[in-house]
């Protein structure tokens, strides 16, 4: 139950940020990657409901995705930037 409660919080937090970053960025979708996609509809079910109520007019209709590298994400990241320079 606790840790449902964990999750739940994390989500409306993860939620809200994500309300905040598309005044700002005005993307066309919002990706979850890292291990933070591997909750599934646990935790993306309170940040899309916290997203929606608090989103800006418009934006609050965006997109939400998993990211297909999922926990390789950040690896292949640095792996990249480091090739790349």
């Amino acid at each position: 139950m606790n840790a449902q409660r964990v999750v739940t919080e994390a989500g409306h937090a993860l939620g809200h940020c994500a309300a905040i970053l598309t005044c700002i960025l005005n993307p066309e979708i919002i990706l979850i990657g890292g291990g933070v996609s591997a909750a599934g509809r646990m935790l993306m079910e309170p940040v899309e409901e916290t997203f929606k109520l608090e989103a800006f007019g418009p934006s609050s209709h965006i997109p939400f995705a998993r990211a297909q590298l999922g926990n390789d994400a950040g690896i292949l990241g640095g792996a990249a930037m480091f090739f790349c320079e």
